[in-house]
């Protein structure tokens, strides 16, 4: 992780992350699987990607909160008890906040967030969602 990618997202102010800013291009690295999350090209959601286009998200930034869309088109949202590829409506705004060293990804209301147990392969129901490993990732430049 880079140290100051970190520092910048904590150090926060005014409702506005330093780190996370408008237009950058960053990868979701998943404390549990240690590989990036992504949405493939046929929509399938997991936390075993590289470094390519379905793993490297633009930050598209809404005040306090944030929407991602990554290099095939699909944008990240937690809809209901489900974590999917959306066009960009209001699933689509999330919640990045710091967490042991780490951070998790949270709907609007907190409810609801992204994990991903048992390797990676499929997302945990987002209702059920804790802040343990499999929600925690380190958030890198790509």
């Amino acid at each position: 992780m880079l140290g100051g990618l970190a520092a910048g997202l904590a150090a926060s102010t005014g409702g506005h992350h330093r780190l996370l800013q408008h237009g950058q291009k960053v990868h979701f690295d998943n404390v549990h699987t240690g590989r990036n999350l992504r949405i493939k090209p046929n929509g399938q959601i997991d936390s075993l990607g590289g470094n390519g286009r379905p793993a490297t998200w633009t930050v598209h930034a809404h005040g306090s909160h944030f929407k991602f869309k990554n290099g095939v088109g699909h944008f990240l949202a937690i809809k209901g008890d489900s974590v999917c590829g959306g066009q960009g409506g209001r699933f689509c705004e999330l919640s990045v906040q710091p967490h042991g060293g780490a951070y998790v990804i949270r709907s609007v209301d907190g409810r609801s967030g992204i994990a991903f147990p048992d390797g990676g392969n499929y997302p945990k129901p987002a209702t059920r969602v804790g802040h343990g490993r499999p929600a925690q990732f380190q958030i890198k430049r790509a």
